[in-house]
């Protein structure tokens, strides 16, 4: 929610055409959202793993996030919108994956059952 309020503030900042020192602090408060994201996530993609496996596991979810990045860039540049369509996909985005995550209970899947 702080990397999604961030990037809200930022959006906003950038459509009143408002000065860089405005900008600023809405750009570090994204920044921060997203720092506090990426040690949980790649914890919780190397958990299951054993650890001769972790950095291609580790491989594996920055290049799952390239290529969202890259999709998410070109749909959006294809609706040609307004800035604040990018915050919306953004809520419904984090929403649609909270959702699933709830709906698929704990990482235990990742967890290889043979002995």
């Amino acid at each position: 929610m702080i990397t999604l309020l961030g990037l809200a503030l930022s959006v906003a900042a950038i459509g009143t055409e408002a000065p860089y020192a405005v900008l600023l602090p809405c750009v570090v408060f994204a920044g921060l959202g997203i720092g506090l994201v990426f040690t949980p996530l790649f914890a919780c993609a190397t958990a299951g793993v054993i650890p001769q496996h972790a950095g291609a596991a580790a491989g594996a979810v920055i290049a799952a996030q390239n290529i969202g990045v890259g999709i998410g860039t070109a749909v959006y540049s294809g609706l040609n919108g307004p800035p604040w369509w990018a915050v919306l996909c953004l809520f419904l985005l984090a929403g649609l994956t909270a959702g699933w995550t709830k709906r698929t209970g704990t990482s235990d899947s990742l967890v290889p059952s043979g002995g």
